[in-house]
């Protein structure tokens, strides 16, 4: 994740924000509990003590409607 970052940052100047958990879906949040320029990496094991406490639109796909 580090080295990602880093490549990113070096090619476009941008930040860049990675995350990582047991599936897709976590990962994602994952990611946006990191940004704007960090990593999160959130364990199957701190999955309640991480995820519990968000919104539910935390979820993809699940909009104001």
């Amino acid at each position: 994740a580090r080295g990602l970052r880093a490549a990113i940052g070096e090619t476009t100047g941008l930040p860049a924000s990675v995350g990582a958990g047991a599936g897709k879906q976590y990962a994602k949040i994952a990611s946006g509990l990191a940004k704007p320029d960090g990593i999160a990496v959130v364990h199957r094991r701190d999955h309640a003590e991480v995820f519990d406490p968000l919104p539910v639109r935390s979820l993809w796909g699940v909009g104001p409607v």
